[in-house]
């Protein structure tokens, strides 16, 4: 079994490139592999409460929200969510320092950065 790590660093506005990630990352659940998605800087943006409809952008909430369900991992750096006053998250999502997603990364098999 191998691990596969979606890296999103991406700001979620304005772009379908997060979005993407998300989908990829539910699609590649269908292995037997070890999949995370792990945000990073303003990608942990991804992960608060946001209002699709208001701004015309993807609603990533359904992914966000069946990753975990199909055993995929969804992690955030702690410090990134910290620094940027995040402190409403609606899903699933394991805050790590930045320290062990560096560790998590390294052990990966592939990686796949947004």
């Amino acid at each position: 079994m191998r691990t596969i790590t979606v890296l999103i660093r991406s700001l979620p506005l304005n772009t379908t490139r997060v979005s993407e990630a998300l989908r990829m990352g539910v699609g590649l659940t269908l292995s037997d592999d070890k999949i995370q998605v792990i945000f990073l800087e303003n990608g942990t943006y991804a992960i608060t409460r946001l209002k699709p409809e208001i701004i015309n952008m993807n609603d990533l909430s359904k992914h966000l929200e069946t990753l975990p369900h199909l055993k995929g991992m969804i992690i955030a750096d702690q410090e990134d969510v910290k620094k940027r006053l995040i402190n409403d998250i609606p899903y699933n999502v394991e805050l790590k320092k930045r320290k062990e997603i560096i560790e998590e990364i390294a052990k990966s098999d592939i990686l796949i950065v947004y």
